[in-house]
């Protein structure tokens, strides 16, 4: 196995490895699964649509309190979206069977 040395600017190497340590991952895991994601052509660019109107680099810039109640707004539309298709069952169903 070959050895990559980076430098890193110190506040992007905190973010890094604070995030590292959030998610559960060591910071070799992640940047090795970065790397296999690019060489492979999978990556993300600034200018993506991540979902219908914001890019990847607009949710990136997005303060910890935004990010969150986008996600509650994600959660809360697809909550809706399910429960639309399974709908609600009646205490007295039969099941199927």
């Amino acid at each position: 196995m070959s050895t990559v040395t980076i430098e890193l600017d110190p506040q992007l190497y905190q973010d890094f490895a604070a995030r590292c340590e959030q998610v559960g991952l060591e910071s070799d895991t992640v940047l090795r699964r970065l790397v296999e994601k690019f060489t492979a052509g999978e990556y993300l660019l600034d200018e993506m649509e991540l979902a219908p109107g914001i890019t990847v680099g607009q949710y990136l810039q997005l303060s910890d309190e935004d990010e969150a109640m986008l996600w509650d707004e994600w959660y809360a539309q697809a909550h809706q979206a399910v429960r639309h298709i399974t709908g609600e069952a009646s205490p007295d169903a039969i099941p199927a069977g």
